[in-house]
Formats: C-alpha cells, sequence, structure tokens
C-alpha cells in the first residue's frame, strides 16, 4: 500500500484484481473514515490492468504513482493513471520480478528511482528514458544477503535505505551518493534481535523514524538519523507482517499481517524500557569486566599471583633464557 503525500488518499493492492483507491477523511479528534474512492470506467480499467502489484510509491509531489509488478515498473501521473513510463523485466532492463519501488526526493523532476528484486537486487534508473544507473553493492559480510525493500530520505539528501535479510535475520543499510555520483553505505545495523527476515518496512513521512515487520510477526521502530532501536513489540501479529504505513503526525504505525489483523502502534520517541534495559546491562557488563581486569593487574603488579600465574611466569623465563 502507499499513503499520498496528501494523507488524504491510500492505494492498495487488491491481489490479482489490481489496484483499489480509497480515500481517507480524518477530524480532529475522532477515527479517520475510510471509503472506496469513486473511479471513472477508464481509470478503473487502469487500475484492475496491473494485475498484483508488488511495490507502490507516490513522488514526494504527488503527482505520480509507482507500480511495481512481475515484469515491470509502471509511472502514470496521478489521479488521472496517464502512462508516463515503463521499465520492463528484460535482457537490458529489470532483472527479476519487482518487489519493491521508490522515488528519491533528492532529485528534481522525481527523476530517479530505486527498485529491489526478486532476484535480490537494488537497482538505480533515471525511469524517463528509461536509463540505467547502477546496481548497489552489498558490503563483504553482507555477501549473499538479498536485497528487500528500499526508501529515499525524505530530508532531501541523496540517501537510501535498504533492508537486506541475510542468513536468517534482517539488516538496515544507510546508503549516500557521494559529490562524484558513487553510492557507498554510511551506516548500517542488524536490526532483528529476533533473529528472523523483514517482510515490511517505511519510512515516516519525515523522514525520522523507520518502521519494520518481521516473518515471526514481530514489529519494531527506528530512529533514521542513526538506525537506532526504539521500540520493538514481539509477537504483535501471529504470523509474517505484510506491510506497514505511519500516520501523517507520526505518532501511530499501522501493521497489516497475512493472518489478517492489523495493529495500531503508537510510535516512541526515545527508546522503550526493554531497549533501555538491554543498553543499561551492556554498560553494566562493561563496567564488570573493566573492574575485574583493574583488579588482576593490580594483584599481578603486587606480586600476588596464583601459583598457577608464577608458573606460566617461570615457564616463560625459562624460555626466554634458553634463546
Amino acid at each position: 500500500m502507499a499513503l499520498h503525500p496528501s494523507s488524504q488518499t491510500v492505494v492498495v493492492g487488491v491481489g490479482s484484481a489490481g489496484l483499489q483507491v480509497i480515500d481517507v477523511m480524518q477530524q480532529p479528534g475522532s477515527a479517520p473514515t475510510l471509503t472506496l474512492a469513486p473511479e471513472t470506467t477508464a481509470q478503473q480499467e487502469v487500475l484492475s490492468s496491473f494485475g498484483e502489484a508488488k511495490g507502490l510509491a507516490f513522488s514526494r509531489d504527488g503527482k505520480l504513482l509507482a507500480v511495481g509488478v512481475h515484469n515491470a515498473v509502471h509511472i502514470h501521473e496521478w489521479p488521472s493513471l496517464v502512462s508516463k513510463a515503463t521499465i520492463r523485466r528484460g535482457k537490458e532492463g529489470l532483472t527479476d520480478a519487482v518487489r519493491d519501488v521508490d522515488f528519491s526526493r533528492a532529485h528534481a523532476n522525481n527523476a530517479v528511482i530505486a527498485v529491489t528484486c526478486e532476484d535480490g537486487s537494488c537497482s538505480l534508473w533515471s525511469w524517463s528514458g528509461p536509463t540505467y544507473v547502477g546496481n548497489l553493492e552489498l558490503p563483504s559480510e553482507l555477501a549473499g544477503g538479498a536485497f528487500k525493500s528500499c526508501r529515499f530520505s525524505r530530508n532531501g539528501q541523496k540517501g537510501l535505505f535498504t533492508v537486506v535479510n541475510h542468513q536468517g535475520s534482517g539488516h538496515i543499510l544507510y546508503w549516500h551518493q557521494t559529490d562524484i555520483g558513487e553510492v557507498q553505505v554510511v551506516r548500517q545495523t542488524r536490526t532483528n534481535s529476533f533473529a528472523a527476515p523483514i517482510t515490511a518496512f517505511d519510512i515516516s513521512p519525515s523522514g525520522t523514524f523507520l518502521g519494520t515487520g518481521t516473518s515471526e510477526g514481530d514489529v519494531a521502530t527506528f530512529l533514521a538519523e542513526d538506525l537506532r532501536p526504539l521500540q520493538r513489540v514481539k509477537g504483535a501479529h501471529m504470523v509474517f507482517t505484510t506491510g506497514l504505513t505511519f500516520s501523517r503526525d507520526e505518532q501511530t504505525m499501522l501493521t497489516v499481517s497475512a493472518d489478517a489483523s492489523a495493529l495500531a502502534t503508537k510510535v516512541s520517541r526515545k527508546p522503550t524500557s526493554s531497549t533501555s534495559q538491554l543498553y543499561l546491562l551492556c554498560a553494566v557488563l562493561v563496567c564488570i569486566l573493566a573492574l575485574l581486569c583493574m583488579f588482576a593487574w593490580s594483584r599481578v603488579g603486587r606480586g600476588g599471583t596464583s601459583g598457577a600465574v608464577q608458573d606460566r611466569a617461570r615457564i616463560h623465563a625459562s624460555s626466554n633464557q634458553e634463546l
């Protein structure tokens, strides 16, 4: 699903039936009201023609909609749904069926998109050509991993967040384009303490928060600035999370699952107690280790070592004399 920048429209995939447009109406102090948006015959034909959509994204100004399907990425004007461009799967196109797609906020005219595919690749395109820009290369420690999702920064910088699943665990990587055009990993973190692949991912409207959902039904939020974990809800869903999005005010994260459940999670601005306790435990362990080291060295300095330590010292001294 994709939320329009106005927060008044949501486009959702409905399996092989294509796409459905939903109007969102919200009055202050009340829950939002969702209604099916009226569609012209022409719009209905276009929306149903996509089939099963794997990736959906609006441009920053809301004037374009990208739809990723099994054999192409389609770019359409919004709300007219007039076709603007298509990047197809093939020898000089996409390498596999589409997983996810997003528009860059930093390039003029919404010209650049990122696309992840089922073969685990992530590529950058100038869609108006379309022109292939390049593929992202994973760092050595994640070699063999697969790109799952992609979201460009919302703060105007040429940054890209990607989800990579590697050996049963999920990771978020932040990439940045240098002045000479190279795209490099700036930050990365193992984001999933539950040792399960990430199956859903999104960024909040202002780009402040990142949200994840896993194959085990766990959901979590992170601070985009430094990839610091803020909160985790283990077992939020009975089965794998299929999608998520943030509210316009970034107070709530909505997640949906294959068990037909939906969960609204209040977004924490600070690490939750469980995360804070983890940091505190690590700090305590470090302090204890430091004290033990200081105690051991002080005993060595006073000559108060145990017999075993003295024996090892004598063996070492004897070896030096032989040499």
